[in-house]
């Protein structure tokens, strides 16, 4: 691996990682309302995940339903600061709890 690609690789990481983490809250998520058996959420939590995995950019709008609409705009707010800057936000928008990193099927109630 050259350096550009060292370097390409470094800046990658962070993104990755957001990535990662989104993936795991969906999927977390998921679970719980497969588990209550909501089919309604589970639609929609399964189609991001599928948009996700096709595509891994942020979303570029929020879905209706509350608790994704939680994820989607984190991740997008940090997705988007990373294209900018190249470095992701530190914390959550104001606007959103950052309960959101973990599960918030409990809010959607």
């Amino acid at each position: 691996m050259n350096q550009y690609q060292a370097q390409i690789e470094l800046l990658d990481r962070p993104l990755a990682q957001l990535e990662k983490q989104y993936r795991e809250a969906l999927e977390r998520n998921l679970k719980i309302f497969q588990e209550a058996g909501d089919l309604d959420w589970v639609v929609a939590y399964t189609s991001e995940v599928e948009r996700l995995l096709a595509s891994s950019r942020a979303p570029h709008g929020l879905s209706e339903a509350a608790s994704l609409a939680k994820l989607q705009a984190v991740f997008r707010d940090n997705y988007l600061a990373k294209e900018e800057t190249g470095s992701l936000n530190a914390g959550c928008p104001s606007s959103v709890p950052c309960s959101s990193r973990g599960s918030v099927a409990e809010s959607s109630a």
